[in-house]
C-alpha cells in the first residue's frame, strides 16, 4: 500500500477502530504481527498502530504461541525495544513477572551498565499512563526485592486495577513510614480493583499510623488476613477470599484460623453484594463462619465457594430459626455450595438434600441454591449428584434439578 492510497488517508477515528478490531482477535502473536505491519504502512497509520501495539505489555518467561524458549528471547528483546524507543508511554495494561530479570539478553540488546533488571525498572518508572498493573514473582531474590521497592515508589495517576503476587520476605528497614505497600495504595486512591495473591511468608503490616487507603475500591481478591486492608472502603461491592492452606489433614486448625482472620476485618461493609471463597477443601459453612460473614457483609445477595456443614444440616432440619443470629443475611438471594468436601463429611446425602430444600428457613429472601461438590483425592465413592433448587416467595421449592456428578457444571441451571 503506498502513502498516496486512499486507505492511508482515513479520518483519525477510523484508524483507532481498525486497531481495536485487530486487538479482538484471539491470537496474541497474530495481533502483534499485524499491528507491527500496519505501523509501517504510512505516517498516518503509524501513531494509532503503535498505541494499540504497546497498549498491553506482558513481560514473562514464556509465549504460548512460540514456545517457552523462543517466547523468552522475544520478551527480553521487547523490553529493550520499549526502553530504547520510549514506548512505555503507550502502555495501559502492564503485566510483569519479576523473575524475568534473571535471564540473559542477546548480545545485540546488551547495554553496558544497564542490565535487564534496570530496564524493567525503567519501564515501571516511565509507564505513567498504566491503568491495569499486574506484578508477580515466584523466587525470592535480591533483584526481585529491588524491583518491588522501585515499584512502590512509582506513581501511576490513572491506575484503576492492581494485581500483586509477591513472594518477598524482606523487612523494609529503609521505609520510615512502614510497609511500602500501604504507602503505595495510599498514593493511588483511584484504584477500584485489587488482587493480592501473596505467599504466606509475605507479611502485610498495618501496625502504627498509616493513611486511609482504598477509598474507592469496588472489588477485592486476596487472603482473609489481608482483608484488614479494606478498612474505610465504603464503596466495596465484590469480595473473593483465597483461603490457603485449608486441607483435610488439618481442617479444624485452618477453619479456626479463618475465623480469627475474619474477626480482624473492620466491617460491616454494607455495599458488598457478592462474596466468594476458594480453598482446597471447604470452607464449611457453620454457625461461627456464618456469624462472621453476617457481621462483615450483612447485605450479601450472592454467596458461593462454601460447603454445607453437618452442623448446619442438623440445625436446618430441626429448627425454624437461625443459629444464635438475628436474621442472618436477610437479602441473600443465591447460595452456591461449590467447595470440595471430605468424603466422610456427611453420613447421609439425603439429609443434606432435605436441608438444602429448607434453606429459606434460615435465609428468608433466598431465591436459589445449589450443591456442586467433589471429594478430595483418593475418593472411594462417586460424589453426590449436582443439586439445583429455586424457591418461591414463601420459601417453598419451586424447581428441583438433579444431575449425576459426571455431567458438566455448565449444564446446570443458573
Amino acid at each position: 500500500m503506498s502513502r498516496y492510497s486512499p486507505a492511508a488517508k482515513f479520518p483519525l477515528e477510523i484508524y483507532g477502530r481498525i486497531m481495536e478490531e485487530v486487538r479482538q482477535w484471539d491470537d496474541k502473536f497474530l495481533e502483534e504481527q499485524t499491528l507491527c505491519r500496519l505501523s509501517r504502512v504510512s505516517k498516518s497509520w503509524r501513531p494509532e498502530a503503535l498505541r494499540s501495539l504497546w497498549r498491553k505489555v506482558t513481560i514473562n518467561n514464556a509465549d504460548p504461541e512460540k514456545g517457552i524458549h523462543t517466547g523468552r528471547h522475544r520478551t527480553i528483546s521487547m523490553i529493550s525495544v520499549i526502553v530504547a524507543k520510549g514506548y512505555s508511554q503507550h502502555i495501559r495494561v502492564l503485566e510483569i513477572d519479576l523473575d524475568v530479570s534473571r535471564y540473559c539478553e542477546k548480545s545485540k540488546y546488551e547495554t553496558e551498565g544497564f542490565p535487564l533488571e534496570d530496564k524493567i525498572i525503567n519501564i515501571l518508572c516511565t509507564a505513567v499512563n498504566v491503568q491495569e498493573l499486574s506484578i508477580s514473582n515466584r523466587i525470592d531474590s535480591l533483584e526481585s526485592n529491588e524491583m518491588l521497592e522501585f515499584l512502590y515508589r512509582c506513581r501511576f495517576p490513572h491506575l484503576r486495577s492492581l494485581a500483586l503476587s509477591p513472594r518477598i520476605v524482606t523487612v523494609w528497614h529503609s521505609w520510615p513510614t512502614g510497609d511500602p505497600l500501604i504507602q503505595f495504595l495510599a498514593n493511588h486512591s483511584g484504584i477500584t480493583e485489587v488482587s493480592l495473591h501473596a505467599m504466606d511468608e509475605y507479611p502485610i503490616d498495618l501496625t502504627g499510623n498509616h493513611p486511609r487507603i482504598l477509598l474507592n475500591l469496588k472489588k477485592y481478591e486476596g487472603r482473609p488476613k489481608d482483608a484488614k486492608l479494606l478498612k474505610g472502603s465504603a464503596t466495596l461491592q465484590d469480595v473473593k477470599l483465597l483461603v490457603c492452606p485449608m486441607d483435610e489433614e488439618d481442617y479444624e486448625g485452618a477453619h479456626e484460623k479463618l475465623i480469627r482472620d475474619l474477626k480482624l476485618i473492620d466491617g460491616p461493609f454494607p455495599s458488598v453484594h457478592r462474596l466468594e471463597f476458594t480453598a482446597d477443601c471447604g470452607p464449611y459453612l457453620d454457625k461461627d463462619l456464618l456469624s462472621e460473614i453476617n457481621r462483615c457483609f450483612p447485605n450479601l445477595r450472592h454467596l458461593e465457594g462454601l460447603a454445607i456443614s453437618p452442623e448446619l444440616v442438623k440445625f436446618i432440619r430441626s429448627s425454624n430459626g437461625s443459629p444464635n443470629i438475628k436474621s442472618p443475611l436477610p437479602r441473600l438471594e443465591s447460595l452456591l455450595f461449590t467447595a470440595n468436601e471430605e468424603e466422610r463429611l456427611h453420613d447421609d446425602d439425603n439429609e443434606v438434600e432435605e436441608a438444602m430444600e429448607k434453606l429459606p428457613r434460615l435465609f428468608s429472601n433466598l431465591q436459589s441454591a445449589c450443591r456442586f461438590t467433589d471429594y478430595l483425592w483418593g475418593r472411594t465413592k462417586e460424589p453426590p449428584d449436582h443439586l439445583f433448587l429455586s424457591f418461591d416467595d414463601r420459601g417453598y421449592v419451586q424447581t428441583k434439578v438433579k444431575k449425576p456428578f459426571h455431567v458438566p457444571e455448565e449444564s446446570i441451571p443458573v
